[in-house]
């Protein structure tokens, strides 16, 4: 079983090697607002990766496995209005490229499950910062423990 920062590392290494725009200076891990993240990073575009949730089914009887689910949130800066920044075409492509860099992928780590990309939305709250940003929803799962 891979712990958490493992596959949150995984997340990041991956981004960062398959998204021509992003570099190991514009993917990162946070847990504060994105303001925070804003604030540490400086330019467009970026993308901060936080675990949201953790759910753990028990074992049961007919196949004794428990299962670990994790939903990881991915907020992409795509466009800052008060500096040069992209195009709305250009966010879009940027939206294309994350999304094809994890979907399905098992990030090289023993029993994860394929990442499925489960939604992506404009962030709203961004926009009053002048700010073009989408919230990605990825979900994956592993075995934690076979009975």
């Amino acid at each position: 079983m891979a712990s958490i920062k493992t596959i949150s590392d995984a997340i990041i290494a991956r981004l960062v090697d398959q998204v021509a725009d992003l570099d190991a200076d514009k993917v990162k891990t946070f847990d504060g607002s994105a303001r925070d993240l804003l604030d540490a990073i400086k330019t467009a575009p970026f993308v901060g990766v936080a675990l949201t949730n953790v759910e753990q089914e028990q074992p049961v009887s007919t196949g004794k496995v428990a299962m670990e689910s994790l939903t990881f949130n991915l907020l992409l800066v795509a466009e800052d209005f008060s500096g040069i920044g992209y195009s709305i075409e250009d966010s879009y492509g940027l939206i294309d490229s994350v999304r094809n860099a994890l979907m399905g992928q098992t990030l090289n780590i023993s029993g994860l499950d394929p990442i499925e990309v489960a939604s992506v939305e404009k962030n709203t709250s961004m926009e009053s910062e002048k700010i073009t940003a989408y919230d990605f929803k990825i979900k994956t799962g592993q075995v934690v423990q076979q009975v």
